[in-house]
């Protein structure tokens, strides 16, 4: 009884551990030198338009350089979908996510 106790403490020691621990995502993003290509591509293909905009920081996962870019939230108000891009200092234009479901917040009380 004493050991499958010990080892019930042991094992959810490590479980919360896990949960615990910080994520790496190392994840490709779609970069172009002329940043109007990103800005083209999501108002002619997805109807999306730039709607708000702020500043950012990015960290390369693979050479921990960080990057100051400016973002831009762009957003189709019919179908919902949405894009963040970034524009790095050098110009370079990245679509850095997409997705879909855009909405306000609303306070869940589960999180």
């Amino acid at each position: 009884m004493k050991k499958s106790f010990i080892a019930a403490a042991i094992a959810f020691t490590m479980a919360t551990t896990v949960v615990a621990e910080p994520r790496t995502f190392y994840s490709e993003i779609i970069c172009n030198s002329d940043n109007r290509i990103a800005f083209d591509l999501v108002e002619k293909k997805h109807g999306e338009m730039a709607m708000a905009m702020g500043r950012a920081i990015l960290k390369d996962a693979r050479t921990k350089k960080i990057h100051k870019v400016d973002m831009v939230l762009a957003l189709n108000v019919e179908t919902n979908t949405y894009t963040i891009i970034g524009v790095f200092e050098d110009g370079t234009g990245c679509i850095l996510v997409t997705g879909m479901d855009f909405a306000r917040y609303v306070k869940k009380d589960s999180i």
